[in-house]
């Protein structure tokens, strides 16, 4: 296979693997909302139930910080794509977004 044969090659792949992911490349609002839907309802869920097991002096309740942990990461991984305009098409709603879910984190 000489030089030229395979920078065709490559070439060739390059503009596949572009026109396969083209359709991932805009927002999509209902997958996004979504997206943050079943991030933060479990994430505000589990801060609720370890409140009420630490108030209660349920010392296991340290088994639930790790997946909640899990759910924060995944929640600031969404709002970092929020501000890069990811998830949202429009400005207002990608703002609106990324404060609701930096104010739900920091709760």
């Amino acid at each position: 296979m000489n030089s030229n044969t395979a920078k065709a090659e490559i070439e060739r792949n390059h503009r596949s693997w572009i026109a396969s992911l083209a359709p991932y490349r805009r927002a999509s609002p209902l997958r996004s909302t979504i997206e943050i839907a079943v991030t933060a309802l479990p994430f505000v869920a589990l801060w609720v139930l370890l409140a009420l097991a630490v108030l209660n002096g349920h010392w296991w309740a340290l088994l639930l910080t790790v997946p909640a942990a899990g759910f924060l990461v995944r929640l600031f991984v969404l709002q970092h794509d929020c501000g890069h305009g990811a998830l949202f098409a429009r400005r207002r709603v990608m703002r609106t977004a990324v404060q609701k879910s930096a104010t739900e984190a920091a709760e």
